[in-house]
């Protein structure tokens, strides 16, 4: 079903009409996904073991993702996005503009 395969990418439209994919933890060490527009988007995780369970980092193309989701249109245009995993959680403070619209709209 799609939803197994977005969330084991590390990443699932909660709310679908939003443009913005949730992130998560990938399942997979690495997955690359062929784009209509004939690009790719490379989807990353490492370490990726069982007891690497919180996520360190987050980055897009090489530049940080400071929220807790990342937006449609950029998967779109391909590029590499990377998981850094951890054993130890990393507690962050977000803003509102950096959750996803499904926890920040009624």
């Amino acid at each position: 079903a799609a939803w197994y395969i977005f969330s084991s990418l590390g990443f699932y439209p909660v709310t679908a009409a939003s443009g913005q994919y949730v992130l998560g933890i990938p399942l997979w060490d690495k997955a690359t996904i062929k784009l209509s527009s004939g690009q790719s988007l490379t989807v990353l995780a490492t370490p990726n073991a069982p007891q690497q369970m919180f996520v360190n980092a987050i980055t897009y193309n090489d530049e940080p993702v400071s929220t807790t989701f990342i937006k449609h249109q950029q998967l779109l245009s391909g590029g590499t996005l990377s998981f850094e995993l951890g054993i130890v959680p990393h507690p962050h403070r977000y803003t509102a503009d950096q959750l996803p619209y499904s926890l920040t709209k009624p």
